[in-house]
């Protein structure tokens, strides 16, 4: 086998795999419970535990590249503890797993939630200050990769996607898509706040580049399409869908109604839809620079912004989500 994707049955995960399937013998690392129907079929499936080490040991060979999109998102309840186990120990033990093997390329999904909340853009070489358990755990990741892949002389290139959407993703994006339909999606302040966004299938061409690029050996990446404001994505988003732009609410307005779903949350147990750490996201600068893969990769997306809302929402139609 050429390639094996751990975390292949999750949003970024699943495209990677089917991406590469079509060019390449594709193994998909995969826990028995997960819903492997959103594979292609020649994809060869293997199960295992990546608490395990000696079940990512059976199916580590040489001459092989290794994709590790495992991951835990962060959220109102989920603890460090299961953040660092799913974002860093797991990285680790497919890394030890991987200890006296050929491995051709360690490609290492992070995110640009490992810089924190830069006061300006960041690219690179900006000193990483994660603030949230998910941060905290998607730079230390990076560490563990770093550390291992210098100890048994393994090329890696480590990715930074910043917020990723379109088809597959069922979770904080689509509920985006379906608040804006229902008309019940509010703009905290102006929405004039930078925006780094990458549609899925620009991070999939940024990956083949990466594979194909030897300047990548051993580097990060931050990957992302051309910076926009909050408020050109959402409306964006209602324009595609034939809707109402959503209307604007203060930042003071946002706080109260999180405060007031948080206490809601404590007496009958239900998901919080607007929480402190969402409104932080939805109002803070995220504008990061991308020259470092536009220079070295030649990166530059091959669908824009209408035809990515285009093919978004279509999808989200077809699965019966809005």
């Amino acid at each position: 086998m050429k390639n094996i994707v751990f975390g292949a049955t999750g949003f970024i995960g699943s495209n990677l795999a089917n991406s590469l399937i079509k060019k390449e013998e594709t193994i998909a690392f995969v826990r028995k419970s997960s819903n492997t129907k959103i594979l292609n079929p020649k994809i060869k499936i293997m199960y295992g535990d990546l608490n395990n080490i000696n079940s990512i040991q059976k199916i580590i060979q040489d001459n092989i590249t290794i994709f590790n999109v495992s991951g835990l998102l962060g959220g109102p309840n989920i603890s460090y503890k299961q953040l660092y186990n799913a974002n860093v120990k797991c990285t680790e033990n497919i890394l030890k797993a991987s200890k006296n093997k050929k491995i051709k390329r360690f490609i290492h999904f992070s995110s640009v939630a490992a810089i924190g909340n830069p006061s300006s853009i960041a690219n690179e070489e900006t000193k990483c200050n994660p603030i949230s358990g998910y941060d905290k755990t998607k730079y230390e990741s990076e560490i563990i990769v770093k550390k291992y892949c210098k100890q048994y002389n393994i090329s890696y290139t480590i990715v930074r996607p910043s917020f990723v959407y379109g088809p597959g993703e069922i979770k904080n994006k689509a509920r985006m898509f379906t608040y804006i339909k229902k008309g019940i999606f509010r703009i905290i302040g102006n929405g004039n706040n930078l925006l780094s966004v990458i549609y899925i299938e620009n991070l999939i061409h940024a990956i083949n580049l990466i594979m194909k690029n030897k300047k990548s050996i051993n580097k990060i990446y931050i990957l992302a399409d051309p910076t926009i404001t909050m408020k050109e994505f959402v409306n964006a988003i209602a324009k595609t869908q034939n809707v109402k732009y959503p209307k604007h609410i203060s930042l003071k307005s946002a706080i109260l109604i999180a405060d007031i779903f948080s206490l809601i949350n404590k007496i009958i147990k239900i998901p919080s839809p607007l929480t402190k750490d969402r409104i932080r996201t939805l109002t803070l600068n995220r504008h990061f620079d991308t020259t470092k893969a536009i220079k070295e990769l030649n990166f530059k997306p091959v669908i824009n912004l209408e035809e990515a809302m285009k093919k978004t929402v279509k999808w989200y139609k077809n699965q019966g989500i809005i």
